[in-house]
């Protein structure tokens, strides 16, 4: 995100003529450039975008989101016009002194972003533990301390922590401080940059523009090598893939400042209207691109920017349909107040929710922005610009006081209260793999949960089934990890998912178990077709059509030596599979003979590739509505439990016939449990596991399948 109006401003501020003593740039640059109020129109227009985008999902207003789903690109669009102002910066200081104030450039950008930015991260830290959820706030510490580093990006990155998935679960609330993190990156590297080539080249600009043009391309091609013409986390958060809208910016503005585009009215003119048409183009595309168009990550955030580029150009002009729109008062102020604006409404989205205020979603969202322009407004004035103007800290105190500002940040950050482990979701805690670094230790016999093959339809115990002997019921381990813990790998959905964390700590204090996870969000075991589920329809997902081939990479990498498949909530909800027309569900036979063989296909993918097969039967379904869960409102068909038995009768009838595959009775396990299956304790939203409910848990499952792989 820009940091707003700033830019502008300081380049009318270093306005100045060009000095003749200056080799190659007076003849170059062309230093009349001064403060464009168009620019804080296009600033306001790709705000308001990310606002309305942004908002939309968070209330759950359908119709709107539709409207504007491609919103995210007003973050593309600060980008450009972030590239564009930083260099005109550079430049027309290079031209004014003939060099280029390194400390000076970091001391104004510090001024401008600091202040809004720590009061966000303060607000965050205090309010998080009382409105926010404990999913938030658990992880909130490092998250707070990569905001303070700039690294934002790279922290959600390397945390697998998908931006696609922005308004599902509880996402962080400063998550939008990923733009942040590029765009200081940015501000690091780029005044070194051109210091170097403005110094080393007679025509610094030419070659500045040059190399920003040819950054641009090779950030371009990064993209679409790396995610192969698809969206991805990596790509779409990494600063090596989102360089190019900068660079463009950039190039932009060594053309316009060297006067090779404008020269003669009628090209200014030409140029407005082309600068309005591409306006147009852009407000259609920021309205109905989807964040996973392949189009964008086949090139096409570099044409975006390109376009962005264009409207610049035409809203520097002095007049025409362009500059008129631009500048019209409303968007001009939005733009003025666009740093804060992005900072503080994300968080005040999610705490000021419809339930909370008591008001319809459409309300709700006037009343979020409406808080959210007067608190950004407030801060400009009040805090940003006496700070930027040195009004507020002078002399020594501009060191200590954004020194102490930023230490008492993350000192508060540290110590946030830790959420109790039955508050949270064990999902925040999965890591891809865990090998365990301890001696193995044999695990107590009375640990392990009861294993068959083969169990009664609809059971409900209220003690724990009895035990069956299963020690034979797998073919002997493979030879490459007999000597190290058993390997496991698990797969399925997001129930799945729940039961890695209890299981990878189970193997770390054991030492007797390595578990990674193939487990993918919304993907049950059928493929294809179209789901009916927590009140949505939607198509299979992205990641889903690429379970097999996953799977096969990590059988690869990791030789799992057993198989554990949980799930199933995906599929006893309303499908529709191409091939058999109409929507079905459980209990239909032709829906049911394609589960049967969905079912066994994922059995022989592991087999044939010597990896034992252990089964979880599924437990009853109860989804909680929140519409801070991106989920449409009860009543829920796959909540019926009679779909759910009928499902677990369907797996012990189809495994029959593989006596290398086990089936184990987790369902009747967690019915068994003190509270039931649905014990808030245990599963707070009626679908996952716990942090508490995945470790008791463990303690039921790991040994049951180290005993199935005669490892007891």
């Amino acid at each position: 995100m820009s940091e707003g109006q700033l830019l502008s401003e300081d380049v009318a501020r270093n306005e100045g003529d060009a000095r003749p003593d200056q080799a190659g740039t007076a003849e170059l640059v062309d230093t009349s450039f001064g403060h464009v109020a168009p620019l804080d129109g296009l600033r306001g227009l790709a705000v308001a975008a990310v606002v309305v985008f942004h908002g939309a999902q968070v209330n759950g207003l359908a119709g709107l989101a539709r409207w504007t789903q491609g919103g995210f690109l007003g973050v593309s669009t600060f980008f450009t016009l972030s590239g564009f102002l930083i260099t005109t910066l550079l430049l027309q200081e290079h031209v004014r002194t003939g060099g280029l104030s390194l400390i000076g450039f970091w001391s104004r950008r510090a001024r401008r972003l600091l202040p809004a930015s720590l009061l966000t991260l303060l607000a965050v830290v205090l309010l998080t533990p009382v409105l926010g959820s404990p999913e938030q706030f658990r992880s909130l510490p490092g998250e707070v301390w990569s905001a303070l580093g700039y690294v934002t990006n790279w922290k959600f990155i390397l945390a697998d922590s998908d931006y696609a998935d922005l308004f599902s679960g509880a996402p962080s609330p400063i998550k939008h401080f990923w733009s942040l993190a590029i765009e200081e990156q940015w501000y690091l590297l780029m005044p070194l940059l051109a210091a170097l080539l403005l110094r080393r080249f007679r025509r610094g600009p030419r070659a500045l523009t040059a190399v920003m043009a040819a950054l641009a391309l090779v950030s371009t091609a990064v993209m679409v090598i790396q995610g192969n013409g698809e969206y991805s986390n990596a790509v779409y958060l990494g600063t090596h893939t989102r360089l190019a809208e900068l660079a463009v910016g950039a190039a932009g503005a060594g053309l316009i400042q060297r006067n090779r585009i404008l020269r003669s009215e009628p090209r200014q003119r030409h140029l407005q209207w082309l600068g309005a048409l591409m306006l147009l183009a852009l407000v259609w595309t920021w309205s109905l691109t989807p964040i996973d168009a392949a189009w964008l990550y086949r090139g096409g955030f570099l044409a975006h920017s390109v376009g962005v580029m264009v409207v610049i150009w035409a809203a520097c002009q002095p007049r025409g349909p362009l500059t008129a729109t631009l500048g019209s008062g409303p968007l001009v102020n939005l733009g003025k107040i666009s740093y804060g604006l992005y900072l503080f409404h994300w968080p005040m989205m999610w705490w000021m929710s419809p339930e909370r205020l008591h008001l319809t979603p459409g309300w709700a969202l006037l009343v979020q922005c409406g808080a959210a322009v007067g608190l950004a407004t407030l801060s400009r004035f009040a805090l940003e610009e006496p700070i930027r103007t040195r009004r507020w800290i002078t002399s020594w105190r501009q060191v200590i006081a954004p020194v102490g500002a930023i230490t008492v940040v993350a000192l508060a950050a540290f110590v946030v209260p830790e959420p109790k482990a039955t508050q949270v979701s064990a999902l925040g805690s999965v890591r891809t793999v865990v090998f365990p670094t301890s001696v193995p230790q044999a695990p107590s016999p009375s640990e392990a949960i009861p294993t068959t093959q083969h169990t009664p339809a609809n059971p409900a115990p209220s003690v724990a089934p009895p035990v069956v002997d299963a020690t034979a019921a797998l073919r002997p381990i493979p030879p490459a990890s007999e000597s190290g813990p058993l390997r496991v790998i698990v797969s399925g959905d997001s129930f799945a998912m729940s039961l890695v964390p209890g299981l990878q700590r189970y193997g770390e204090r054991t030492g007797t178990m390595a578990v990674m996870t193939n487990a993918f969000v919304g993907c049950g075991v059928g493929r294809g077709g179209k789901n009916r589920g927590i009140g949505l329809e939607r198509p299979w997902p992205k990641d889903c059509q690429g379970r097999d081939a996953d799977l096969l990479r990590n059988i690869a990498s990791f030789r799992p030596d057993v198989a554990l498949i949980a799930g199933g909530m995906w599929d006893v909800t309303d499908r529709k599979i191409p091939s058999l027309g109409k929507w079905r569900t459980i209990g239909d036979p032709d829906y049911d003979q394609y589960l049967r063989d969905e079912i066994l296909h994922l059995v022989d993918l592991f087999e044939a590739n010597g990896v034992q097969v252990v089964w979880t039967t599924a437990p009853h379904w109860e989804p909680q509505y929140t519409r801070r869960i991106y989920m449409g409102p009860p009543p829920y068909a796959e909540a019926k439990p009679e779909r759910t038995d009928a499902l677990n009768a369907l797996f012990r009838a189809t495994l029959v016939d593989r006596p290398n595959a086990a089936l184990l009775p987790l369902a009747e396990q967690l019915q068994a449990a003190p509270g039931g299956e649905f014990n808030p304790d245990l599963r707070n939203d009626g679908v996952h596991l716990t942090e508490a409910g995945t470790d008791q848990v463990a303690q039921w499952l790991a040994p049951s399948i180290l005993t199935l792989a005669g490892r007891s």
